[in-house]
């Protein structure tokens, strides 16, 4: 008659404990917990690095199941799985793996909670260590992914936040303490979001400082005329029986800017809320008419042949490739 009766040291029934040492302790799953908050962890790289939230975890573990692999029993529990991670003393599956060392003939032996805590209490401590910084590492990627949604929820917020990082990196800026301030805060760890009163300054320093980039602007034409460009900004005015009314600001692509009232096909297009215009292209026809203190700006009447589309996301913006 035969038996599957494990014979060995390290079976439960010949266990001694004061034979083994303990050696280290490694999370043998750390990838799981990327798989519980994001379904695609790098759609976003403002939203952070996912390699930098889960450090060396991943390497760490396969060093140590390869190693262990090649340095525990070849018929014990954790080389007799496809692909490792059984407890060498009860079998059961294994997320925090400590790995002792058989005195008597060096063999490293990986063991799991019940079992550490049970038959060699005395290193319980290590792992309970390790589940709290697997714990923190997913109190980052839960972070990380209420950061990702706000920054898909509008386009103005990767634009602020790109603006801001690239600022950081040009050494040509002048100093701003706004900006350092603000791109400090959304570097710290911890932070989901900027305010809507910060994302707004750092857009509005990011025309101004395009606009003293670009030179002298166009002088607008006066009469019918087609206007193509990008809205930088909205404002509201008394309009009929004091009904606010939504106004456009477009900046054309000849360098000049164009004062609107905002067409009924911008609502069907863009929608009803102003906060996600600026960034937009439009293309409409109208009759402009160049203001006495500004060549460079006009008013438009009775836009036509209307045309609008969102401002594109970071991910959709095709960057030009090296010649």
């Amino acid at each position: 008659m035969t038996t599957n009766r494990r014979l060995d040291p390290h079976a439960l029934r010949n266990l001694q404990p004061e034979l083994y040492r303990f050696v280290s302790a490694f999370d043998n799953e750390p990838e799981r917990d990327c798989d519980a908050y994001l379904e695609a962890p790098d759609r976003h790289p403002l939203a952070g690095d996912i390699a930098a939230q889960l450090g060396n975890a991943p390497t760490i573990a396969t060093q140590w199941r390869q190693r262990i692999a090649a340095e525990a029993m070849p018929d014990g529990h954790w080389n007799t799985t496809e692909s490792g991670g059984r407890c060498d003393h009860c079998g059961a599956h294994l997320r925090y793996v400590a790995v002792l060392e058989y005195r008597p003939s060096a063999q490293l032996v990986p063991v799991g909670e019940t079992c550490l805590e049970h038959r060699f209490d005395a290193y319980a401590g290590y792992l309970e260590a390790m589940r709290a910084d697997a714990d923190r590492r997913r109190q980052r990627l839960a972070l990380r992914a209420q950061r990702l949604a706000w920054l898909d929820a509008n386009p103005r917020h990767a634009q602020a936040v790109e603006y801001l990082l690239a600022r950081t990196n040009d050494t040509t800026q002048p100093v701003s303490r706004f900006a350092d301030s603000v791109t400090a805060h959304w570097q710290r760890p911890g932070t989901v979001m900027l305010s809507p009163r910060q994302v707004d300054a750092a857009l509005s320093m990011r025309d101004r400082e395009t606009a003293r980039t670009a030179g002298p602007a166009a002088a607008a034409p006066e009469g019918c005329q087609q206007v193509s460009g990008v809205i930088t900004r909205t404002t509201e005015r008394d309009g009929y029986r004091g009904r606010p009314t939504v106004v456009l600001f477009v900046r054309d692509d000849r360098g000049f800017t164009v004062w609107v009232t905002r067409p009924a096909a911008v609502l069907r297009t863009l929608g009803i809320d102003r906060a996600t215009y600026p960034g937009a292209r439009i293309t409409f026809t109208a009759e402009l008419s160049r203001s006495t203190t500004d060549p460079a700006f006009a008013f438009a009447r009775r836009p036509t042949n209307v045309s609008a589309g969102p401002a594109p996301r970071p991910e959709q913006v095709r960057q030009p490739t090296a010649a």
